[in-house]
C-alpha cells in the first residue's frame, strides 16, 4: 500500500461522501473542509518566482520525483526532443486560505510523492518534465454551492498562476521543441484553459504534440463551443488533439459524479455536466463504446516506499470500456485499495502508467514525422 497516497486518499474518501451521502452528512464533510477566512487578494500568498527552481515540482535540470522509472524503464529527459508541461492535481485539502502557499513543504511534500512521482513520471522517456508549483485552490473549491464566487476567484488565482509559469516556460526553456500538455483532477482543469488560451487557434497549436486531460468531466458541449478545432482524440498516433477520461468500476452508477461538481470551465460557461461527456479509453486510445480485453493493458504502476524505488508492473490487470462519459474498468486482478464507491479517480493515470508512457513516446515520434 502506497503510505505517501494516505492523505489523498481520506480526503479522496471524504469527497466521494460528500458527493453521494444525504443533505446534512454531504454539509458536515463540506464544514470540515470549509477554509476558515473569506476570499480576499490582500490575503493571497505571494506570487511564485518562476526564475527559481523552488518554483518547480520538477525541472529537467534538477533531481525531484518525476525522474522516477518502474523496472525495466529510463529516465530519457536528457535526450528527449519534447517537453510536458505537467499541472498536478489539488493536494492542499485543509487550511484558512483559499490557495495554497506554495513554500509549505508540507503539502508540496504531498504533491512530489503523490501526483509528481505517480502521474508526471510517466513522461520522462518522451519528452522533458516541467511541473511548476502553484497557488492551487484548496479541495473545498470544488465541493462549495453557497461560496462559489470565492471559489471561482480561488481558481481563477490558481490558473493565472499556471499560465504565468507556462509563459516563463515558453520565453526560457522551450526553444522551438514539441509540447505535450498534461494534469490531473484540478491540473486538468487548468489544462484545459491553458490550451484554449494557448493554443487554439494560436500559432503555438503547430507545436501541441497532444493534451492528456484526466480525471475531470469534460462535456462535448464544452468543446465544441470553446476549442472547435481541437479534436478529442481517436487514434493511438494522432497529434494535436485532446485525451481525456475518468476512471470507474464496471457498474458503478456515475450519475451522482455527473450531477455533483458544479464546475465554470471558462468565464460565462457553466455545467451541471448533466451532457454528453467526452472519454478516450487509454487501452485503444480511441472514443469506441467496445469493451477491450485487459490482453491490451500494457501495465499498472504503483510507486511506494523510497523515492528512488522501480516497481514491478502489473500488466493484463483490466479491461476498460467508455460508455455515458466515464471509463469502466473490470475488477483488478490485484487489489489496489482504491476504489472508493466504485471511483478510481487516484488510479486514472496509474492504472493504466505503461500505456500512457508508450503512447507519449509513439505521439511525439508521429509528430516528429509529420513536422
Amino acid at each position: 500500500m502506497l503510505s505517501t497516497y494516505k492523505n489523498k486518499i481520506i480526503v479522496f474518501t471524504l469527497l466521494m461522501i460528500t458527493s453521494s451521502c444525504f443533505t446534512g452528512c454531504a454539509a458536515m464533510v463540506r464544514a470540515m473542509l470549509e477554509p476558515g477566512e473569506k476570499f480576499s487578494y490582500s490575503g493571497v500568498p505571494y506570487l511564485p518566482d518562476y526564475s527559481q527552481q523552488s518554483a518547480w515540482a520538477a525541472l529537467p535540470t534538477k533531481k525531484d520525483t518525476a525522474d522516477v522509472v518502474p523496472q525495466g524503464e529510463k529516465d530519457l529527459q536528457n535526450t528527449a526532443i519534447a517537453d510536458v508541461f505537467f499541472i498536478h492535481p489539488t493536494s492542499y485539502s485543509r487550511g484558512e486560505n483559499w490557495n495554497q502557499d506554495i513554500y509549505d513543504e508540507k503539502v508540496n511534500n504531498k504533491t512530489d510523492k503523490g501526483a509528481i512521482r505517480h502521474q508526471a513520471s510517466v513522461f520522462n522517456s518522451a519528452a522533458r518534465v516541467f511541473a511548476p508549483r502553484y497557488r492551487q485552490a484548496i479541495l473545498y473549491s470544488f465541493l462549495t454551492i453557497h461560496r462559489l464566487h470565492e471559489a471561482n476567484k480561488a481558481l481563477e488565482l490558481a490558473y493565472s498562476d499556471v499560465s504565468k509559469a507556462f509563459e516563463y516556460y515558453l520565453k526560457h526553456h522551450n526553444k522551438d521543441r514539441p509540447i505535450i500538455i498534461a494534469g490531473h483532477s484540478q491540473g486538468a482543469f487548468h489544462a484545459l484553459r491553458l490550451v484554449r488560451d494557448y493554443f487554439h487557434d494560436k500559432p503555438l497549436y503547430k507545436k501541441l504534440v497532444a493534451a492528456y486531460i484526466v480525471g475531470m468531466n469534460i462535456p462535448q458541449e464544452v468543446l465544441t463551443q470553446q476549442l472547435p478545432r481541437i479534436p478529442v482524440g481517436n487514434s493511438a498516433r494522432q497529434t494535436g488533439c485532446i485525451l481525456t477520461w475518468n476512471t470507474f468500476a464496471e457498474g458503478t452508477d456515475v450519475s451522482y459524479i455527473n450531477d455533483s461538481f458544479p464546475y465554470e470551465y471558462f468565464q460565462g460557461l457553466r455545467t451541471n455536466l448533466q451532457k454528453k461527456v467526452a472519454c478516450v479509453n487509454p487501452l485503444t486510445w480511441t472514443t469506441d463504446e467496445e469493451k477491450v480485453a485487459k490482453e491490451k493493458h500494457l501495465g499498472t504502476v504503483a510507486f511506494h516506499g523510497s523515492e528512488n524505488n522501480s516497481p514491478g508492473i502489473d500488466a493484463q490487470m483490466v479491461s476498460t470500456q467508455c460508455k455515458d462519459g466515464a471509463l469502466f474498468i473490470s475488477p483488478p486482478l490485484r487489489k489496489y485499495r482504491w476504489d472508493f464507491f466504485g471511483n478510481y479517480h487516484i488510479m486514472d493515470y496509474t492504472m493504466f502508467y505503461m500505456n500512457i508512457r508508450r503512447n507519449a513516446e509513439e505521439r511525439v515520434q508521429a509528430f516528429l514525422q509529420k513536422h
